[in-house]
């Protein structure tokens, strides 16, 4: 198998597998899920941490999005994209691949999105997007009562939010008065009130960010959009829930590479995140510790690009 590696020169390039280090026993019985992205679309596949057993785990029409492990580690929700743009809804699927259901839609005129489970396993909460406006809300996983909105309706848009697992707050992304790459990360009550901003609108924050496991910082990317004619100089940091001891894990420059955040391992020693080569497009899922240091490759493949990286999963049935 060829795998992508860091080269000297700053990009990535292909280069023999090679053999993975055995990993602690806590961290072996952990699976990462991801969206591998191909020319045909995108589907969830999973990998164990030191790079094995990887496997396809949904076969869906159109595409299969931004995973989020439940709480047990038996079952993942999606945002299944359908064909010819016919919208997106939300999915819950074993960590198998096996009992995919569908959750009703909030609105048939709008597109639910970026899901997560709250801490307790009971309800997802999500983005409905609708023409005219962006709200988050939450709804019980099993299908059992309808939808809660969580953000007041504003002149903002809202994505990717994400409960702390103590349950007590609720990270996302604000748009700024919906202006593209005016993305700023925000943290409220798990309710959606006392809204507050780690990071401003001016910093970019990608879609994309994880909660320590201890609910003290959040994981995530800065600069994550190209803008105009300037490099993509994407880094991953992590910042404290009180918005504080902002540290910066990756430092590429230049445009050549950039590194995206993915989620913290669920024992809080490491970090996973997707490491790109602007240039190519070809990417790798990485994992590093905390303060950035010890970063190793844990999975490529030619032709197969890792997105939407989560950290989770239960003991391996193999």
């Amino acid at each position: 198998m060829l795998v992508l590696v860091a080269a000297v020169t700053g990009g990535l390039v292909l280069a023999p597998s090679p053999a993975a280090a055995d990993p602690p026993a806590a961290v072996e019985q952990e699976l990462i899920v991801f969206g591998g992205e191909t020319e045909a679309g995108t589907q969830l596949w999973t990998v164990r941490p030191d790079g094995t057993h990887a496997q396809q785990i949904t076969h869906v029409d159109g595409d299969a999005v931004n995973p989020d492990w439940s709480p047990d580690g038996r079952s993942l929700v999606f945002e299944w994209a359908l064909p010819d743009d016919a919208g997106a809804q939300l999915a819950v699927v074993d960590a198998d691949g096996g009992d995919l259901r569908v959750l009703p839609v909030t609105r048939p005129d709008c597109v639910d999105a970026n899901p997560a489970f709250t801490a307790d396993g009971r309800r997802v909460v999500y983005l409905n997007d609708c023409p005219t406006e962006a709200a988050l809300y939450s709804r019980p996983v099993d299908g059992s009562g309808g939808p809660q909105r969580i953000t007041a309706p504003g002149p903002d848009g809202y994505d990717e939010p994400n409960p702390s697992p103590d349950g007590r707050l609720l990270s996302y992304i604000r748009v700024e008065n919906r202006v593209e790459y005016q993305q700023a990360l925000t943290v409220s009550r798990i309710d959606g009130t006392g809204p507050r901003d780690l990071l401003p609108p001016s910093e970019d924050v990608a879609v994309k960010t994880g909660w320590s496991p201890d609910s003290s910082h959040v994981v995530l990317t800065t600069d994550a959009n190209q803008i105009g004619d300037a490099p993509l100089e994407a880094n991953v940091a992590t910042i404290a829930v009180d918005g504080g001891d902002l540290r910066y894990l990756t430092h590429y420059s230049g445009g050549d590479l950039s590194a995206f955040a993915g989620s913290y391992s669920p024992d809080g020693r490491w970090i996973a995140f997707r490491l790109q080569d602007n240039a190519t497009g070809e990417s790798g899922l990485w994992r590093m510790r905390p303060d950035g240091t010890q970063r190793s490759l844990v999975f490529s493949r030619e032709g197969l690009r890792p997105r939407f990286i989560d950290w989770g999963g239960t003991p391996c049935p193999w």
